[in-house]
């Protein structure tokens, strides 16, 4: 039994019994932070979930910022997505840019009738939750592994 299938499993679980409980605003995007975060190794997903979170945060402001500012548009999306693009590779030298494009769309397509901030405010909050089970899941499991032996890499 691999044990990344594991990790991904319960974290995606374990993200969706929690996010009921605490009224998290969006299931979809805490999961998806939580599959995607979930790695082989505990110190790859703390690596993935680090660069998870920064590119939230860098879509969830493109997108606040741009949302409050301008209709959405194609024009306006597109100096968006080339912004993040350009931010995240040239001025923060970060690999999160396909993330922060995501959640700018996001932002910019179905904010609906909550404010830009707080749409980018529930995003940043519902990819953080996932992202935070799924790294408490993987270093348990990677414990009670280095102890039982369970999994295979």
């Amino acid at each position: 039994m691999q044990i990344r299938y594991i990790k991904a499993s319960l974290a995606t679980m374990i993200t969706i019994y929690l996010g009921e409980i605490f009224n998290i605003d969006s299931l979809f995007f805490a999961t998806i932070a939580a599959v995607i975060s979930s790695q082989i190794s505990h110190i790859d997903t703390v690596i993935v979930g680090k660069k998870r979170i920064f590119g939230t945060i860098l879509g969830a402001t493109v997108g606040m910022i741009f949302a409050s500012l301008f209709k959405s548009n194609i024009l306006i999306i597109g100096i968006g997505i080339y912004s993040i693009i350009y931010i995240s590779d040239n001025i923060i030298k970060s690999s999160a840019a396909n993330v922060a494009c995501i959640v700018f769309l996001a932002i910019m397509l179905n904010y609906g009738n909550k404010t830009p901030f707080i749409y980018a405010l529930n995003r940043l909050i519902d990819t953080s939750f996932g992202i935070i089970i799924t790294i408490i899941v993987s270093m348990s499991l990677s414990l009670i592994n280095k102890k039982y032996k369970i999994f295979k890499k």
